[in-house]
């Protein structure tokens, strides 16, 4: 199977919760052996970034969302996005703080906040528990999927 074949079968099987096929896929990946810089190193960096672009992305669909919110006059919905705002930056933060790294560096990789961002997280309100967690579990979902078909030797 080539390459490209290999990566549409599992991008399809992931998407559809399909990780028996996913394991069948990686498992019967040919593998390669080379010599590269510390893999905990470079897989670590490589996450660490990609969970702030998502991080950002998530936090301009809460700006988009705020700003939709805001101008139908639904003052329920604000709450609901501020606090999902507060959230987001608690869990990001404890995130950045389990890897000893300062949340703005990170942000820094990928050109920070954008304004509109920047705004709303300067009118966030104390963070909620709950909200906390389901953004503490997203930031370790895609945490996790960095090492994906790696068998460690």
């Amino acid at each position: 199977m080539k390459v490209r074949e290999r990566i549409s079968l599992t991008i399809k099987a992931i998407a559809q919760k399909d990780y028996a096929q996913v394991r069948q896929l990686v498992d019967s990946c040919p593998t390669e052996h080379v010599e590269v810089a510390n893999l905990e190193f470079l897989n670590t960096t490589r996450m660490l970034c990609r969970v702030a672009q998502l991080f950002e992305c998530e936090m301009r669909g809460l700006a988009l969302n705020f700003a939709s919110t805001a101008m139908g006059n639904d003052a329920g919905g604000i709450t609901d996005c501020l606090d999902q705002v507060a959230a987001a930056n608690q869990a990001f933060a404890e995130f950045c703080d389990d890897f000893n790294v300062c949340a703005d560096d990170l942000l820094g990789t990928i050109g920070g906040h954008h304004p509109a961002v920047a705004y709303l997280t300067g009118m966030t309100p104390k963070p909620k528990g709950e909200l906390v967690d389901y953004w503490r579990q997203a930031f370790a979902i895609a945490a996790s999927g960095e090492v994906l078909g790696e068998r460690r030797h």
